[in-house]
């Protein structure tokens, strides 16, 4: 439904269940579906644990919290 309204989003909050690789697979489809700007900040809450793959963005800054981990990444310019 968002793909099929031409919105583009230049904030996006990433809060997934922990683990199974949801912030990644988040991350893929924001990307692959077109719906950020060209200067839009992701802001990914995860486990510590949690491998992030975050191929087409650029890693901005990572903060670990005892055991969570916000990740905040920009689109590729």
């Amino acid at each position: 439904i968002i793909k099929e309204s031409n919105r583009k989003f230049s904030l996006v909050f990433l809060d997934p269940p922990y683990g199974n690789y949801l912030v990644t697979q988040a991350l893929e489809l924001l990307r692959t579906n077109s719906v950020l700007t060209d200067d839009a900040i992701l802001v990914c809450e995860s486990s510590v644990d949690d491998e992030i793959n975050y191929d087409g963005y650029v890693l901005y800054k990572e903060y670990k919290y005892s055991q969570i981990k916000i990740t905040i990444l920009k689109t590729k310019e």
